[in-house]
């Protein structure tokens, strides 16, 4: 992929050397831009966009992108090139197109939603519809309602020409459900081993309440007795959430961190312990719990 700086660079010669309907106060950005006077072509920009000209919300978008003339804003400029695609202009779509794909391999479910639905309309290029589901599943299967939403709808309706499927309907219809209904609940796991004398996996549970951004729940080892211990300091923003758990062995305190990614039906786990007695940090483990109730 072309740094992005590169990208930008040949999308504004591209438009330097278009025509629009408002050829005069553009001609005055264009030049302002080949005079490196970035400020005055985001001024002659703005009220341009404003007025829904295409040209001039895809130079403006580029130029927000890249913090020339205003402070970098990627959001917004990424929505005006946005706007401007969703009109028909086609530098738009094929620079929407790219800069989504960027996002998207980086694992922003949002941007792989959004190639998806540009792949299947054709703005990034003619594509074979696996292609353009793929990302929609990806991101589906990482939590992302909206892809589950309108998977949902594909494989019932049949739409994009891609056949329906009777199967894939009820599991999409399913996850959709499983987002809307959050992390609330028990969720049940297989804790890798960590090391210790007896290095064996371990069977735990946890039951998590929401409230706001506030995590709270207990913690449940099956592998001690059904030794319970509360869930602390959990927080969650969007799909991502942490907390705590505290336990003791052989009279020692232990605090047990943990990171993880909310997919649905299926939360991924990272937790890291603190050393030993010897001073030895065990590696952070990762593994899958799968929704119970």
């Amino acid at each position: 992929m072309k740094p992005m700086a590169t990208i930008l660079a040949a999308l504004l010669i591209c438009l330097l050397s278009s025509s629009s309907l408002f050829a005069d106060p553009l001609d005055d950005a264009k030049t302002a831009i080949q005079n490196q006077d970035y400020t005055k072509a985001v001024e002659i920009l703005i009220p341009l966009s404003e007025q829904e000209n295409v040209e001039a919300q895809t130079m403006l978008g580029s130029m927000y992108i890249s913090g020339q003339g205003a402070a970098a804003d990627p959001t917004k400029g990424l929505n005006l090139i946005t706007a401007a695609a969703k009109k028909g202009y086609e530098p738009a779509k094929i620079r929407a197109f790219s800069l989504n794909i960027e996002l998207a391999n980086s694992g922003d479910t949002g941007a792989m939603f959004n190639v998806g639905y540009m792949c299947f309309n054709g703005w990034g290029g003619t594509y074979e519809p696996d292609v353009c589901l793929k990302w929609l599943e990806n991101a589906g299967d990482m939590g992302h309602e909206r892809s589950a939403k309108i998977l949902t709808k594909i494989y019932t309706e049949g739409m994009f020409n891609v056949i329906p499927d009777s199967g894939k309907t009820a599991y999409w219809k399913e996850q959709e459900m499983a987002i809307v209904a959050g992390i609330e609940g028990s969720w049940e796991g297989s804790l890798p081993s960590m090391g210790g004398p007896n290095p064996m996996p371990v069977e735990v549970t946890y039951k998590f309440k929401k409230e706001g951004e506030i995590l709270s729940g207990i913690f449940i080892n099956k592998g001690f007795g059904n030794k319970k211990s509360f869930i602390k300091e959990g927080k969650i923003d969007g799909n991502e959430f942490s907390f705590y758990v505290e336990s003791s062995f052989g009279g020692n305190k232990i605090v047990t961190n943990y990171t993880g990614v909310f997919y649905g039906n299926t939360i991924k786990l990272t937790c890291t312990m603190p050393g030993g007695p010897d001073g030895k940090v065990p590696l952070p483990v990762t593994f899958l719990a799968k929704r119970t109730i």
